[in-house]
């Protein structure tokens, strides 16, 4: 997903009070399920292309994971999302009250970027974010830049990312819209195939509009 469209999502998609519910996984799908509601967080990582959506209802089968995303985020509540730096980084903060009513903070980091795609749950610790449980992990030695493991510090990667200026056309977000709306029910075709089918769909939809 363009930066530009990221932006876009996340500023119409303050979704807050979600209480968290379970940490769901699909080949390289992810889902966030919340408490009393039929909106899920749908993360999709697949290598082609990166991104989140909101949706109702999915055809995939979901299953339980063994990260520990579910033992650290429960009882918590959605309570903002933001693109965090000049890459396809999302944060999505959670908080909820430990055994001395004290609030807590925790930070889920959608790294949406091909070839460092990855989610990676933080807590800040005297002003550093600290790694908590991570989808992908690794030391320096399988990669120089950064070392994603628990009690490690966060950083974020390095990528020659270049954001572009370009403006969102009003027609556009329309037709991305309805694009991931319809999505999910292409997405099991795609995992199979391995084709890029939620490009084509979208490329369809701005020829349309030429």
């Amino acid at each position: 997903m363009k930066l530009n469209f990221l932006r876009k999502w996340v500023e119409e998609n303050q979704k807050k009070e979600l209480k968290f519910k379970n940490f769901l996984k699909w080949r390289d799908q992810y889902l966030i399920t919340f408490i009393q509601t039929d909106y899920s967080l749908h993360i999709n990582l697949d290598s082609q292309d990166c991104f989140p959506f909101f949706t109702k209802s999915s055809k995939m089968e979901f299953l339980p994971t063994k990260f520990k995303f579910l033992s650290l985020l429960k009882n918590s509540t959605l309570q903002n999302i933001k693109v965090i730096s000049n890459d396809r980084i999302v944060q999505f903060t959670f908080s909820k009250m430990d055994i001395y009513s004290q609030k807590i903070d925790y930070f889920l980091v959608a790294e949406l970027i091909p070839r460092f795609m990855n989610i990676i749950l933080l807590k800040e610790e005297n002003e550093k974010f600290q790694i908590l449980e991570s989808i992908k992990k690794y030391t320096f030695a399988q990669n120089p830049q950064r070392e994603i493991l628990p009690k490690a510090e966060y950083v974020p990667p390095k990528t020659n990312f270049i954001s572009s200026s370009e403006s969102i056309n009003f027609p556009i977000l329309i037709f991305y819209s309805l694009f991931l709306r319809v999505l999910p029910k292409f997405l099991i075709f795609d995992n199979l195939l391995r084709l890029p089918i939620h490009s084509l769909i979208f490329l369809v939809f701005l020829l349309f509009l030429l």
